[in-house]
């Protein structure tokens, strides 16, 4: 009977996936490497930022050397990333909203970290299932003008990951 069990427990575990989530630890880690790598977008230090980037970044940026090529243009690519206030005292990265108006679009800035688990949200941008850290900014309005709702759709949502202790940004998606 008890080998019964160890096998109908065995059998269980394997049906179960375990999710890899980012340890308290690690949180913290990501947190004060992100607001590094915020200070490095601020100041426009091409070399510092560009060491936490895999490249291709987008179809814009093949690889740091395009990017280097055309400076500004990559940095105002990233300047949502520069949003967020972090505080490495209590580990946290706020959200950024402001408002528009009856003529603007909404904008928002969020982070979150994601569990290898999430494999739907993860599928949807075309992700690996892994654990990440990120980060999204998105336009949106509550306005009932169809014209402002067609301008108003859409997000940059950018993928970080601790490789070897080093914050990547492994990832950046854009919804026009």
């Amino acid at each position: 009977m008890k080998k019964l069990y160890l096998v109908c427990l065995l059998f269980i575990l394997g049906l179960v996936s375990f999710a890899e989530t980012y340890t308290k630890t690690e949180q913290r880690e990501i947190v004060k490497q992100f607001g590094v790598f915020q200070s490095a977008l601020k100041g426009k230090k091409f070399d510092k930022t560009a060491e936490v980037i895999y490249f291709p970044l987008s179809y814009e940026f093949e690889d740091a050397e395009t990017a280097s090529e055309n400076k500004n243009e990559f940095f105002k690519s990233l300047k949502d990333l520069t949003l967020p206030k972090v505080d490495t005292k209590t580990n946290k990265i706020s959200k950024y909203s402001k408002k528009g108006n009856s003529k603007t679009c909404d904008f928002e800035v969020t982070n979150k970290f994601v569990s290898s688990d999430d494999s739907e949200f993860l599928e949807n941008y075309g992700v690996n299932t892994d654990k990440y850290f990120v980060v999204t900014a998105s336009y949106f309005t509550t306005s009932d003008d169809t014209d402002l709702i067609d301008g108003c759709a859409g997000y940059n949502t950018y993928f970080f990951q601790l490789k070897n202790k080093e914050l990547k940004l492994v990832k950046k998606v854009e919804l026009p």
